[in-house]
């Protein structure tokens, strides 16, 4: 796996980084959520479609916020869109402009971008990210199910074949063997792939792929401070513990 550096934070192997999500829908609360949020986290991701507008300048302008309030710490950028469990849809072309307006005032240190978008606009705002030295996560979320193993596997290969920095799937299990098969998803992507990779099983059972990323060799894990962005968040802090224990105890 080659590891990625942003900022003072190299996401790599071993013990995975604590990403916070901010899901404040206006400026004063984004200022205030983040403020506590970096107290506990690696890096934070900033989920715009949270935000009260949803315009590239408000956007940018939000994420110079976050930048004011959190200082070294990296920033992920993340339109979720409701097709993939976000808050609300966008067109293609509005995408494209928000996410570019972000890049161009090198507003975050890496964004996120869904598999799901038209591929022409993904490749256009890779190559205008790496103009920027901005890093990309491409991602896949599947809210409703867990796809077959291959299916797993392709959309995580499709990822670094389009040029992603970091590859992300989150599926939603509905019984135990799913969250295997998502376990073991990440495991062969792992031994096939060079880019860090974020996998997780949502909601309660799939608890234990937000702890076990490490084993399974999922680089990031998310975890709230308050409210979460995704079912089964677990609260940063407790989170982190968890984190620590099971990484001392592989060390020992």
């Amino acid at each position: 796996m080659h590891a990625v550096k942003v900022r003072n934070l190299i996401i790599k192997e071993g013990m995975p980084a604590v990403c916070v999500p901010l899901c404040a829908a206006t400026p004063d609360a984004l200022r205030n959520e983040a403020g506590k949020a970096a107290v506990s986290a690696d890096m934070l991701e900033w989920r715009m479609d949270h935000y009260e507008e949803a315009s590239a300048d408000a956007l940018g302008k939000g994420a110079l916020v976050i930048r004011e309030t959190i200082g070294e710490l990296p920033l992920l950028a993340t339109f979720r869109t409701a097709e993939e469990g976000g808050c609300r849809s966008i067109s293609s072309s509005d995408y494209h402009a928000l996410y570019a307006a972000l890049i161009e005032r090198k507003a975050c240190d890496l964004i996120d971008l869904e598999l799901t978008q038209e591929e022409p606009v993904i490749r256009a705002l890779i190559a205008m990210a790496h103009d920027a030295g901005i890093k990309v996560v491409i991602s896949s979320h599947d809210s409703a199910k867990t796809p077959s193993l291959e299916a797993m596997t392709g959309r995580l290969r499709r990822m670094q074949q389009l040029g992603a920095d970091i590859a992300k799937l989150a599926v939603m299990p509905q019984d135990e063997l799913d969250v295997l098969r998502l376990l073991e998803a990440s495991v062969r992507a792992h031994r096939c792939l060079d880019v860090p990779l974020i996998t997780m099983a949502m909601g309660a059972l799939g608890t234990i792929s937000r702890l076990g990323g490490e084993t399974f060799h999922s680089a990031v894990t998310f975890a709230s401070m308050g409210k979460g962005s995704a079912p089964g968040q677990l609260e940063a802090v407790p989170a982190r513990a968890a984190l620590q224990l099971l990484h001392e105890a592989r060390e020992r």
